[in-house]
C-alpha cells in the first residue's frame, strides 16, 4: 500500500527516525477498509510496545492501495496532495519489516489482552514467538494474511510443532489463507462462503440482517438459507471477516477488507451473479395491480437495484419504470446510468441524455414527478414519460409532449437548431397547430403531440409553398424589406425573432421577422385559397433575383396583423420605426412612424372602444425608463 506525503524542505520524510515511530496500514490491522470513492477510510496505527501519538511535526497521510485503484484515481489522490507530492510505499523497507508482522502475530497467538479468546498458545511466549516468525515470513508484507493464519492457529485445539514441516506450508496468499480457514470449518465451509458472497457484491454500506441478504444468498448458491443462518454466521463462524456500519439508524454488514471481496468474487461469475441479484431484488418489491410498488420496497432495493441491473445489462427496462426512477436514490441511480455503457455490447448515448432527465432530489414528490415527465419528453424517453402518468396522476403540471434536440435527430419531433424566440398557435383545417421560430425558418407542429409537419423557409425561393398534410399548405405571400436590396423571399438567413398570427377575412396568416430586418407573410390554407398571392409572391422572387444582397435597416422587434377595412401588417424596428404594410401587397400603407425614445422592444395589437389599436413599447434616453405608445392603424398616427 501507498501513502501520499507532501514534500517539505524543512521536514524531509526520509529522515524521520525509524526508532521513533512507524506508520502502518490500519486497514489490515484495525479492520478498516478502502472506500469505493478511491480514498481510504483506514486509520494509521503505531506499532510499538507503548502506543503513543506520532512525534510533533509528523504529517500523517492517508494510505491507498495502488493495485486496486486505476491510474485516474491515483492521479486524483496525488493532485489532492499538491503537485510536489511523493509516493511512499509503506509495504517496503524502512516503513514495514517482517518484525512488525511477527510482533502482530505473536500478540494474537498469546491473546494476553483478551482473556475471552481461546488460544492453545496462551502462556507459551517462546513457542508463540517462533510460530509468529514463521507466519510473518510467509505473510510479509500483508497483515490480512497474518490475521487469517493467526485466527486459524488460535482456533485449533493443539499447537503447531515448530520442529515439523507444517510451518513451512503456511499460506502465503490471501486466497490460500482463506481456503485453509474455511476448510477447517468442515461441512460448514460451504455455508460460510454462500452467506458471504452477497457481501462481496453489495454496494454502499452493505446489507442489513434481513430477508434481502437471505434471498440473495439463496439465489446465488441455489440453496435455501434463513435468518437463523445469518445469526450463526455473525456470531460464530466468520464474525471477524465482517464489519458493522450504521446507516440511517440501521446496522449493516460488509466485508472488512477489499482482499476478501476479491477472493469471493470470480470475474467469470460476475455477470451471472448480477443477473440473479437483479431478479431477486426486483421480486422483493410488493405488487399492486401487477406492477411493483417501489416506494414500499426494502431500502437496499430502492438504493442499489439500478447498479446491479446495470452490471447485469438489465437496466434499460427499469429506466422505463417511473415508479423506480422516482423511488430510487438519486446518486446511486445516476452512478448506475454512468456505468450502463460499460456493461453493454454496443454502447450508445442513452446514458448521457438520461442523466439530464433525472429531476432534482430536493423537490417535493409531486414536483419531481412533473419534472421527470417534462424532462423525459424533452429527451425523447416517451415510455418513461407515459409511465409517470400512471404513477403520479396528480401533478402540478403535465407535459403531453416536448423535445430538445436538433434537426438531424431521427425521431418524430425533429427539433430545430438554435433557440426558439417566438411562437404562435393557429387553426389548420380545424386542428390546433403550433408555428414557432427556428434558425432562418419557421417550424410547424401538430399541437396535440408535437409532431413536426413542415418547415417554412429554405435556402431557395422555389420552396415558397409547403404542404403539411390534409391538403393544407403554407404559401409565402410577400416579403417587405426597408433597406438596401431585396430580401430573400423564404430564407431568413438568421434568427427569427418575431412570430405572430391572425385571421383576416376568414383566412389565416402568419407573419415572421427578425434579425435580417425583413418582414415575411405566410398564408395558411387549402391549395385553392393559397393561389390568392401568386402575383405578389412572383414579384417578390423577381425583385430578389435582380437586386443586390439585402441589408435591413434594423432588427424587427415586434409585429402584428390588424383586420379592418384595410387589413395590414404592423412591424416595429429596434430603432423605433413603425411600418404599416398593406396585407394584400406588402407595400407601405402609411408613412413610417417613430416610437418615442431610442429603442423599440415589443409590439402588440388589440381593440379599444370597438376599433383596432397597436401598442409599441421601448426605452427612453438613458435606458432606465420605458414608455408605451398607442397607434391608430387606420391613419398610421400615434394616439
Amino acid at each position: 500500500m501507498t501513502a501520499l506525503s507532501p514534500r517539505s524542505a524543512s521536514e524531509p520524510v526520509d529522515t524521520v527516525p525509524r526508532d521513533r515511530h512507524r506508520l502502518v496500514e490500519g486497514g489490515d490491522v484495525e479492520g478498516h477498509r478502502v472506500g469505493e470513492d478511491g480514498h481510504t477510510l483506514a486509520r494509521f496505527g503505531v506499532l510499538d510496545s507503548r502506543p503513543r501519538p506520532a512525534p510533533a511535526g509528523t504529517r500523517r497521510q492517508r494510505p491507498t492501495r495502488p493495485r486496486r485503484h486505476p491510474p485516474r484515481a491515483r492521479n486524483s489522490l496525488l493532485t489532492a496532495c499538491g503537485h510536489d507530492a511523493r509516493i511512499i510505499d509503506l509495504d517496503c523497507h524502512p516503513w514495514l519489516e517482517p518484525d512488525d508482522l511477527s510482533e502482530y502475530v505473536r500478540r494474537r497467538l498469546l491473546a494476553a489482552d483478551d482473556p475471552q479468546t481461546r488460544s492453545p498458545y496462551r502462556n507459551q511466549p517462546d513457542l508463540a514467538a517462533r510460530v509468529a516468525e514463521a507466519v510473518a515470513e510467509r505473510a510479509y508484507p500483508t497483515f490480512l494474511i497474518a490475521q487469517l493464519v493467526s485466527r486459524t492457529l488460535t482456533d485449533r485445539d493443539t499447537v503447531v510443532d515448530p520442529r515439523g514441516e507444517e510451518l513451512s506450508r503456511l499460506p502465503g496468499t490471501v486466497a490460500d489463507a482463506l481456503d485453509e480457514y474455511l476448510f477447517r470449518l468442515g461441512p460448514d465451509h460451504h455455508r460460510v462462503r454462500d452467506l458471504l458472497v452477497p457481501l462481496a457484491y453489495a454496494h454502499g454500506t452493505g446489507l442489513a440482517r434481513d430477508t434481502v441478504w437471505v434471498e440473495l444468498a439463496s439465489a446465488v448458491a441455489q440453496r435455501t438459507y434463513t435468518l437463523a443462518d445469518l445469526e450463526w454466521l455473525l456470531s460464530t463462524a466468520a464474525d471477524f471477516l465482517v464489519e458493522q456500519t450504521v446507516d440511517q439508524e440501521e446496522i449493516h454488514y460488509r466485508l472488512y477488507h477489499q482482499a476478501l471481496v476479491d477472493y469471493l468474487r470470480l470475474p467469470q461469475d460476475d455477470h451471472h451473479v448480477e443477473r440473479r441479484f437483479t431478479r431477486v431484488l426486483t421480486g422483493l418489491a410488493p405488487l399492486s395491480e401487477g406492477r411493483p410498488e417501489w416506494g414500499k420496497a426494502p431500502a437496499y432495493v430502492r438504493r442499489h437495484l439500478p447498479r446491479h441491473a446495470a452490471a447485469a445489462g438489465l437496466l434499460d427496462p427499469l429506466l422505463d419504470d417511473a415508479g423506480l426512477v422516482l423511488a430510487a436514490e438519486y446518486g446511486e441511480l445516476s452512478t448506475a446510468i454512468s456505468e450502463r455503457n460499460r456493461h453493454l455490447a454496443k454502447p450508445d448515448s442513452r446514458s448521457t441524455w438520461f442523466r439530464f432527465a433525472l429531476p432534482n432530489p430536493g423537490e417535493a414528490p409531486s414536483r419531481r414527478a412533473a419534472l421527470l415527465e417534462q424532462h423525459a419528453r424533452q429527451f425523447g424517453f416517451d415510455r418513461l414519460a407515459d409511465d409517470v402518468v400512471r404513477v403520479a396522476p396528480h401533478r402540478p403540471w403535465v407535459t403531453p409532449w416536448a423535445h430538445l434536440g436538433r434537426d438531424n435527430v431521427t425521431d418524430i419531433h425533429g427539433c430545430c437548431d438554435g433557440n426558439i424566440h417566438a411562437a404562435t398557435v393557429v387553426e389548420a383545417g380545424g386542428v390546433p397547430t403550433l408555428v414557432h421560430s427556428g434558425h432562418g425558418n419557421l417550424v410547424v407542429r401538430r399541437l396535440s403531440d408535437g409532431r413536426r409537419l413542415a418547415r417554412l423557409g429554405t435556402n431557395t425561393p422555389y420552396r415558397a409553398e409547403v404542404d403539411f398534410g390534409d391538403d393544407w399548405f403554407a404559401h409565402l405571400a410577400w416579403v417587405y424589406g426597408d433597406g438596401h436590396g431585396a430580401p430573400n423571399p423564404c430564407d431568413q438567413g438568421t434568427t427569427v425573432r418575431v412570430v405572430a398570427s391572425g385571421r383576416v377575412a376568414g383566412e389565416t396568416y402568419v407573419v415572421a421577422s427578425g434579425y435580417d430586418g425583413a418582414v415575411r407573410l405566410w398564408h395558411l390554407g387549402p391549395a385553392v385559397s393559397c393561389a390568392a398571392h401568386e402575383r405578389t409572391r412572383a414579384a417578390t422572387v423577381d425583385r430578389w433575383k435582380s437586386s443586390p444582397r439585402f441589408g435591413g435597416a434594423s432588427w424587427i422587434q415586434g409585429a402584428a396583423l390588424v383586420d379592418g377595412a384595410r387589413p395590414m401588417v404592423v412591424a416595429a424596428e429596434l430603432s423605433g420605426e413603425v411600418h404599416f404594410l398593406d396585407l394584400a401587397t406588402g407595400s407601405p400603407a402609411h408613412p413610417v412612424g417613430k416610437h418615442p425614445g431610442d429603442f423599440t422592444r415589443t409590439l402588440a395589437q388589440g381593440t379599444m372602444d370597438g376599433r383596432s389599436v397597436v401598442l409599441t413599447g421601448g426605452t427612453i434616453a438613458d435606458a432606465l425608463r420605458g414608455c408605451v405608445q398607442m397607434w391608430d392603424p387606420v391613419s398610421g398616427l400615434p394616439m
